[in-house]
């Protein structure tokens, strides 16, 4: 009959809807009908066999290097500190994902989860010598009598958490420092401006390899209004009106300011794009102030500056200001813009600033 199978199948359901997780085995809080059975869940791998599974045939079950498999250069003993990378949870998580490219170590990416590949760089972090850990001395990134430039993950202010793995709530970034100054973020890939910072002690949780993660620890004084608004003021475009992609080629470090070079559009190959970076003193106001140019491919030009823009009184004077930003300069293959991370200066005071500027020495 029909009506005993439905019953039969629903007590089925609510057994196993209400089964009880103990340990890894899965205990119902009914009896199932005769002849049903639940198929039983994978029990998790404690980190101990998950290290033995992938770990230990390479670089030995205590982690000294002296395991089973024969390789051309013998395995990195983790007895050691052996982190060719870095010795964080970050560094080693990256590495049991990404594998070391022709060495034997593969990658790990799909046959561990995020979750199995935190646990095993923990452990392997634990098999290393006392001592691996750094001390918050040690993370500190020695203060410099010239600007400096810091790449790595680091919070952008403002923005959604999202980042690599293992970097947790940071965003792939360039940090550039100047002595007594304001600090200037930028995000890698766009290669836009997202924060100013106060001068502060900036530190790496890396401190082995060169550092990783970067935590800088002066007050945010200006941000990107939202992300929509990416470098308002700086973005390049194409004839079409389509922002193109920027490239980093080079960076130049100089007494007292950081020019980075890009190709820009790819599609032309002929446009480069120079900006210079440099801290200015407005009358006892720090300020930021960066210089952009233009050169090759004359189809590359500066995007038009936002809607809500104050255009200056005269041509003379030009100066349009924006969000906590001025443009004080918008020739057509150059644009100079400064930001006050004070009170406002007047504009004469700032279009001044951009004549210093644009004398100073490269």
């Amino acid at each position: 009959m029909v009506l005993p199978r439905l019953a039969l199948a629903a007590a089925a359901v609510v057994a196993a809807a209400t089964a009880v997780h103990v340990g890894t085995a899965t205990l119902p809080t009914a009896e199932l009908p005769a002849g049903l059975a639940v198929a039983a869940r994978p029990a998790p791998k404690s980190v101990a066999q998950l290290y033995e599974l992938h770990c230990a045939q390479c670089h030995g079950e205590k982690g000294d290097g002296d395991g089973v498999t024969e390789l051309e250069r013998p395995a990195r003993s983790f007895v050691e500190g052996g982190y060719i990378y870095g010795n964080t949870i970050a560094a080693v998580t990256r590495t049991l994902r990404r594998g070391i490219p022709g060495s034997a170590m593969p990658s790990f990416a799909d046959s561990l989860t995020e979750h199995e590949r935190s646990l095993l760089a923990r452990h392997v972090l634990s098999l290393g010598p006392e001592g691996t850990d750094a001390s918050p001395a040690e993370c500190l990134v020695p203060t410099s009598e010239v600007p400096e430039v810091l790449d790595g993950p680091l919070m952008v202010p403002g923005q959604p958490l999202s980042a690599p793995v293992g970097d947790v709530g940071l965003h792939p970034s360039r940090l550039l420092t100047f002595p007594g100054a304001p600090s200037v973020q930028f995000a890698r890939g766009s290669w836009a401006l997202v924060a100013l910072r106060a001068a502060g002690p900036v530190r790496r949780d890396d401190w082995r390899r060169g550092g990783r993660s970067i935590t800088a620890s002066g007050d945010v004084l200006w941000r990107c209004p939202s992300p929509d608004a990416a470098d308002p003021g700086a973005l390049v475009t194409a004839q079409d009106g389509a922002t193109v992609e920027k490239r980093l080629r080079r960076t130049q470090l100089g007494a007292a300011a950081i020019t980075q070079e890009f190709g820009v559009d790819a599609r032309s190959g002929g446009a480069r794009l120079s900006e210079r970076i440099a801290p200015l003193d407005l009358d006892g106001v720090d300020a930021i102030v960066r210089v952009l140019e233009l050169s090759g491919d004359e189809g590359v030009t500066f995007a038009a500056l936002p809607a809500g823009s104050a255009p200056g009184r005269t041509a003379a004077d030009a100066a349009i200001q924006g969000d906590g930003w001025w443009v004080v300069d918008s020739a057509p293959r150059r644009r100079v813009i400064l930001y006050p991370l004070g009170a406002a200066p007047s504009r004469e005071r700032v279009l001044r600033a951009a004549l210093e500027v644009l004398e100073r020495p490269r």
